[in-house]
């Protein structure tokens, strides 16, 4: 059997772009969702949110027991009890899931909802993003946790999906060639406006 390179230094300090780590006011960092989504959010978990988070999980663990015990589907039973404390919602105050046909707001809409840094509860809306302003798509998922590949940690994320179709497109990323990696962009649901079919 034929053995795969990686496509990447895993040695590399920073295998998204090489050994450089770009300044936060560079060019590629003010242009890659991916390298700012948690710049707000590298600071180390102090003693206490470290226990907090190992309980959450054992009590995530523990209801997929019962649940897998009563014979039902432990995902369904998370998403009702989310939706029944007031889970993530779009600009119109409905909670979004995956099928959803959804509208982008159109960019001036979305400035009002970005703070200085262009951000949204620290999430960024780049440039790139300007194009789908106004486009209609469908959720594609919701995205609770993702691996932070700089920090090399999961990290929790609130409020974003994923859109079907809606990737970067990688142009003028990091050199003349561009990205090829083909993102899906991350949207705050205060981004996308549910649409009924």
């Amino acid at each position: 059997m034929e053995q795969r390179q990686m496509p990447f230094n895993a040695t590399a300090k920073n295998h998204l772009i090489g050994d450089e780590e770009p300044a936060e006011n560079s060019e590629y960092y003010l242009k890659c969702q991916l390298l700012r989504l948690f710049s707000g959010a590298d600071l180390p978990l102090n003693i206490f949110d470290k226990i907090l988070l190992k309980l959450r999980r054992l009590r995530s663990a523990v209801d997929r027991r019962i649940a897998r015990m009563k014979g039902q589907d432990a995902a369904k039973i998370k998403v009702e009890n989310k939706n029944a404390k007031g889970g993530a919602m779009s600009s119109k105050g409905e909670s979004l899931q995956a099928g959803d046909l959804v509208q982008v707001l159109s960019r001036e809409e979305i400035g009002r909802l970005l703070n200085e840094k262009n951000e949204t509860q620290g999430l960024a809306f780049l440039p790139e993003m300007e194009k789908f302003c106004g486009v209609q798509a469908r959720v594609m998922r919701r995205v609770n946790y993702m691996f932070d590949e700089r920090a090399r940690v999961m990290r929790k994320i609130k409020n974003v999906v994923l859109l079907e179709g809606v990737i970067c497109s990688g142009e003028g990323m990091f050199s003349a060639e561009g990205c090829d990696r083909a993102c899906f962009l991350f949207w705050k649901e205060a981004w996308l406006k549910k649409i009924s079919d």
